[in-house]
């Protein structure tokens, strides 16, 4: 987990700039137009899925989590931390790693194909000029 946000966060940075590099961009011709909304749209993509990847996930079932503490009384707890869970909270935090890396992997994808089509639409827009 603690490899995976700060991954995202530079999802969202990159975003940031691409979305930025479109605003500066001078009046377009119709080509670099369609390059630039193929390239906002690939961002939007990007960043909704940078933040899925960084949006806290509770379990909801308070059965492996560290919220179900919240819901017991200090004398339940002695009694709850006496079962091992430790496996199926690795397995459990496992499984939310690898979609969150599967996720990211999507987002940069993402940043990709939009730092392309913005950079496109810029030299489209330059040699129009």
């Amino acid at each position: 987990m603690a490899r995976v946000e700060p991954k995202a966060g530079l999802v969202l940075t990159f975003a940031t700039a691409v979305i930025a590099g479109i605003a500066l961009l001078p009046k377009m011709p119709l080509a670099a137009l369609i390059l630039a909304a193929t390239g906002l749209t690939a961002t939007l993509l990007a960043t909704a899925l940078a933040i899925v990847v960084v949006m806290p996930r509770l379990d909801r079932s308070r059965t492996s989590s560290f919220t179900r503490w919240a819901a017991m009384s200090p004398e339940e707890i002695p009694a709850a931390v006496a079962v091992d869970r430790r496996a199926q909270r690795l397995h459990q935090i496992s499984k939310l790693c690898e979609w969150k890396m599967i996720l990211l992997i999507w987002a940069s994808a993402s940043v990709f194909i939009a730092i392309a089509a913005v950079g496109a639409a810029a030299l489209v827009t330059q040699f129009a000029a």
